[in-house]
């Protein structure tokens, strides 16, 4: 049976009311209530043609409308009465539904009065949206008081059957050639190849689609926001939507009819893929879902490669942009060092994706997480330094490998051929700073108070110094400078170990100039 009226037409699987079978049967009901006509597949097959036949006489394809956050953002927040809502705002409407008396308000999406009227010239338009019957037809009518752009082609989830997914066959069971969709939602469509996504529009602040499967509202939120109103509106999505949608209308009417390629689920993805050609993204770890063991399953996976983009979770030399949030660690710190590639934030990539361009990376750069220090004063900073050098020499001396430090100063030595040097000098002279326990290496300090020159003290003496100069050699590699005025001088081998005077003294560092000279005769 034919159903006519103006031409609009809507399929349900017969045997399947809430619409989730389509194509598991032979029979289809057609218009967009509860109670269309069924009919057979090869009428809506011929249904479908007469219709394609009448869009390719008057040159337009088929447009699906999304309404919330596509081209209209609606709260039931009462604030909006409460502080700002003015009547004579003409983009700010009110009404309430049948039965219930909770206030909606619904704000334009800004140019969409006039980015309706052109469209209409290339697209026959229909609304498709997860809002109730009521809902949508009061919407329909803020924004198309006559009915001339929509008529009765609207399709809610009270017919769909569905909160949570949108099928394209529920109003183009056979053919979706001509089709296109507007959303600005990707995975409620299956990601599907007709598909052209919109930067979601937000105005009310704190509320996301008030019609969608998640509820984005809370209580909590609504208390952090003082005011349910921004300062400023100045979204221009729809006129960047618009050049798009153009662009495929004219791609497919410069194509033959009978040409397979006059074909929106081919235009379209073709057109996606030069956006981001060239580009090679890397995930970081935290923006991938933990629950995925395959990461090309996730959805901003396939947006990002349904846009051309190469897409890994490895970085590498050839990474052109590396996606990631404020608590990503490893790879952003790589990133940094190698300053190979862009780091951004998914903004970067939702935004370049729903505007079918490269968006400039700078305006979604990932900020330096920098923890903020106590502040400190002159004195306190100059103690600190102190401190800090002191905690460096500290841990020099307990890191140090007294086996090998030692042999290296011995074997310098002994090739220097002048091991005879401070032959009389008391290692108990050295200061407590150094190491006084038992040495790892094995090498013991004196433990008599006596005068130099006793039996051992040669030996001990030679321990002591070798010790002291590969200390000296480390600490010079790690700061570049020479601490070793800070070791009390070993004194000369005419005075006792506890008898020792300024004049008498001599240096380590004088001890290592002796060494040099050594070296170079």
């Amino acid at each position: 049976m034919r159903f006519t009226t103006r031409n609009n037409i809507f399929y349900r699987d017969s045997d399947d009311p809430s619409g989730a079978a389509i194509g598991n049967s032979n029979n289809f009901r057609m218009g967009y209530d509860m109670f269309g006509l069924t009919v057979s597949r090869e009428e809506a097959e011929r249904l479908e043609a007469e219709n394609a036949r009448k869009l390719l006489k008057i040159r337009k394809l088929s447009l699906i409308l999304d309404l919330d956050q596509t081209i209209v953002h609606a709260t039931w927040d009462k604030r909006v009465k409460d502080t700002q809502f003015r009547k004579d705002d003409k983009d700010i409407r009110q009404f309430t539904l049948p039965g219930s008396d909770v206030v909606y308000y619904v704000k334009l999406r800004p140019g969409l009065a006039e980015f309706l009227k052109q469209v209409e010239e290339m697209y026959e338009l229909h609304i498709y949206t997860m809002g109730t019957r009521d809902y949508a037809e009061a919407v329909a009518k803020e924004i198309d008081p006559d009915g001339s752009l929509f008529k009765e082609r609207i399709l809610s989830r009270d017919e769909s059957g569905s909160v949570t997914q949108k099928r394209l066959q529920r109003l183009f069971p056979c053919d979706t050639s001509m089709v296109v969709v507007l959303d600005d939602r990707s995975d409620v469509w299956s990601f599907s190849p007709n598909l052209i996504r919109i930067k979601p529009y937000e105005f009310f602040m704190g509320t996301g689609d008030i019609n969608g499967d998640k509820p984005q509202i809370t209580q909590k939120v609504a208390e952090q926001n003082d005011d349910p109103l921004p300062s400023d509106d100045d979204d221009n999505e729809l006129s960047t939507v618009l050049q798009i949608l153009t662009t495929v209308h004219t791609r497919f009417y410069s194509i033959p009819s009978d040409d397979k390629e006059a074909d929106v689920t081919h235009i379209i993805p073709n057109m996606k893929k030069q956006v981001l050609q060239g580009v090679i993204i890397t995930f970081s770890d935290v923006i991938l879902s933990p629950d995925l063991k395959d990461p090309t399953l996730s959805w901003i996976w396939q947006m990002a490669t349904s846009f051309g983009a190469t897409c890994s979770v490895d970085l590498t030399g050839k990474t052109t942009h590396l996606i990631a949030i404020s608590t990503s660690k490893n790879k952003v710190h790589a990133a940094r060092e190698y300053g190979h590639c862009k780091i951004v934030t998914p903004l970067w990539l939702l935004d370049s994706t729903a505007r079918w361009k490269i968006q400039p990376e700078e305006r979604y750069e990932l900020k330096e997480y920098h923890t903020p220090s106590p502040e400190i004063s002159p004195e306190g900073e100059d103690q600190t330094l102190q401190d800090d050098q002191q905690e460096q020499e500290e841990e020099l001396i307990e890191n140090i490998n007294w086996d090998d430090a030692n042999r290296e100063v011995e074997d310098f030595i002994n090739e220097s051929g002048i091991d005879d040097i401070w032959g009389d000098t008391d290692s108990d002279t050295i200061d407590s700073s150094l190491p006084s326990s038992p040495l790892p290496g094995g090498k013991r300090k004196r433990d008599n108070g006596g005068e130099s020159g006793g039996e051992g003290s040669d030996d001990d003496a030679l321990s002591s110094v070798s010790s002291i100069l590969a200390v000296r050699r480390l600490k010079a590699r790690k700061r570049g400078k020479s601490h070793l005025f800070k070791v009390t001088p070993a004194p000369s081998s005419a005075c006792t170990s506890g008898n020792t005077s300024d004049n008498e003294d001599s240096s380590l560092d004088d001890f290592a100039g002796i060494l040099d000279k050594a070296l170079e005769s």
